[in-house]
């Protein structure tokens, strides 16, 4: 039989060891609360580091605006104005601009320029002659081509430079007329 000494000795080591349990819980609380607290920190410093260097664009006032600039963009195309089309690839086309607020641009009854260039002779004395003639340029119907595309054309935005409303009084428009009325007398 155990003695009263002994069970309060007993009782005394268990709450020593319990106390000394939650001390030492209390000191991986702390150390975890310092972790957690560092890791926050940490991880606050990283988002401001990225932000600094990336600089994304975060701002909703930019996006909306951007996408309420298209909306104005198509507002103020006029479908039965003449405009020209300017692509990254040097070509320029003449027509009538539709649905242009989208990744894809169209271009209805269209028109282009090319060169009415004669063919180089290989007489010397000729050569003077090419020299004094100026290079016409013509502006053609699309469609007369060889594998006769119709006369719409979708255009990925991304190989536009830019495009401009022709005036009434501009040679292209002047030429468009003058073929049109052409083409109505045959």
């Amino acid at each position: 039989m155990m003695s009263n000494e002994g069970f309060k000795f007993k009782i005394t080591s268990l709450k020593n060891e319990e106390q000394t349990n939650i001390k030492e819980k209390e000191k991986n609380m702390k150390v975890n609360q310092g972790l957690i607290k560092g890791g926050f920190i940490v991880l606050v410093i990283l988002i401001l580091g990225y932000l600094f260097v990336m600089k994304p664009d975060l701002s909703l006032t930019k996006k909306q605006e951007s996408s309420n600039s298209k909306v104005n963009v198509a507002e103020t195309i006029n479908e039965k104005s003449w405009y020209a089309v300017f692509f990254s690839n040097g070509q320029v086309y003449f027509g009538h601009l539709k649905d242009v607020s989208g990744q894809f641009v169209t271009l209805g009854e269209i028109y282009y320029l090319q060169l009415d260039k004669p063919l180089q002779s290989t007489n010397p004395k000729d050569k003077l002659k090419e020299a004094d003639e100026q290079t016409k340029l013509q502006l053609i119907k699309l469609g007369k081509e060889l594998h006769g595309p119709k006369d719409e054309m979708t255009i990925n935005r991304d190989h536009i430079l830019f495009y401009e409303e022709l005036n009434s009084d501009s040679k292209v428009v002047q030429s468009i007329e003058k073929y049109k009325k052409e083409q109505k007398k045959d």
